[in-house]
């Protein structure tokens, strides 16, 4: 449709060229390089903001994914979540942000710094500034506290986004291509869409079960919060994909949902973190249930988890939550069978990330 339009404004120039005065050449000539402007502001689009250093900003949001392919589990029948809508946006900073920052009160500070993978600026003599995840207004009032404590009477602290980064989730579990998801600075993604940038699920829709934790990428320890759960089929037991929403840092695991519930003396553990296999594990009635156990059940744990201080979230008769950091090398190294851990029906048990330090 744009290609005919240009066409057309491109033939009215020829025409008027040939028989119209220079005024109007030059009435139509600037009607086509606002059109081309145009053109060229369509098709380099950014994820910049409307207004630099604004906490929100207008932006035009679609599911695009989901108007390609609806369907989450090789299937037909699922229904699409919402698609998105112009909205205002809360933008926050986040990795390889650029920003502007000034302070009136002493101008060797003033300049453009980019967030680092940390979510920290290096700010001249004040030094490291972590600001992740904060909008302007949060950032201002950071650095001016921060300045304010060691080295200025009084700052007076302007920050303004120059160029905005991307938001990000996490899928994990039970899908084709789990991993990390790009979104838009202060946008939002349906579960939907989420799940197809992931490949779609690798289970049934009736054996399938979503937990959403919020917020879950910025603090390691949510993983120990069973977070938000949804089922993926209706009343009638028909797949469909609920209508929920994520932002910046949300992270979704996919697990097995269990048949049923345990039979005497089984027991069904929560498998969540760094591991090969992640959802509900089961140990019949009479069966060793200990880390150990466990390990080989899930095929052992890849290189990359911290094994040494796995989670072990167990509630209480009361309801209690407690919390348990086993090493689940030791018994393997040492080969004392006193050192494994006893596992109970219901445990969650959740496996770190290895850190490491270049």
């Amino acid at each position: 449709m744009r290609m005919l339009l240009l066409l057309s404004i491109s033939c009215l120039v020829a025409v008027v060229v040939g028989s119209c005065a220079s005024n109007d050449d030059e009435i139509v000539s600037r009607i086509l390089m606002e059109y081309l402007e145009d053109e060229k502001k369509l098709k380099d689009q950014s994820f910049r903001t409307k207004r630099p250093g604004a906490d929100y900003a207008r932006v035009e949001t679609a599911d695009m994914a989901e108007a390609e392919n609806p369907d989450i589990f090789g299937t037909s029948t699922v229904p699409t979540a919402g698609r998105g809508e112009a909205r205002a946006v809360r933008v926050t900073i986040q990795p390889e942000t650029i920003l502007r920052v000034s302070v009136k009160e002493d101008s060797s500070l003033r300049g453009n710094y980019k967030v680092e993978n940390d979510g920290s600026i290096r700010f001249g003599y004040a030094g490291v500034m972590f600001l992740d995840n904060l909008t302007v207004t949060q950032a201002e009032g950071q650095i001016k506290k921060s300045l304010e404590a060691k080295y200025l009477r009084l700052a007076t602290v302007n920050v303004e986004i120059i160029e905005a980064s991307y938001d990000k989730i996490k899928v994990s579990g039970e899908v084709a291509s789990p991993g990390i998801q790009k979104i838009g600075p202060g946008d939002r993604i349906s579960l939907h869409t989420a799940l197809l940038r992931a490949g779609g699920v690798e289970l049934p829709a009736r054996r399938a079960e979503v937990r959403v934790i919020r917020g879950g990428l910025g603090n390691p320890m949510s993983l120990s919060e069973l977070g938000e759960q949804f089922s993926l089929v209706d009343e009638t037991g028909e797949p469909r994909v609920p209508e929920v929403m994520l932002t910046n840092l949300d992270q979704v695991y996919v697990i097995e949902r269990q048949a049923g519930g345990v039979k005497g003396g089984a027991k069904r553990i929560l498998m969540l973190g760094e591991t090969n296999r992640r959802g509900y594990i089961q140990f019949a009635s009479g069966e060793p249930a200990t880390m150990m156990h466990l390990m080989f059940k899930v095929g052992g744990f890849p290189r990359y988890a911290n094994s040494k201080k796995i989670q072990v979230v167990r509630k209480d008769d009361d309801g209690n939550k407690h919390r348990f950091i086993v090493n689940a090398e030791k018994p393997l190294k040492d080969g004392d069978p006193e050192d494994d851990f006893v596992l109970q029906d219901g445990d969650i048990v959740i496996v770190p990330p290895r850190t490491l330090w270049w």
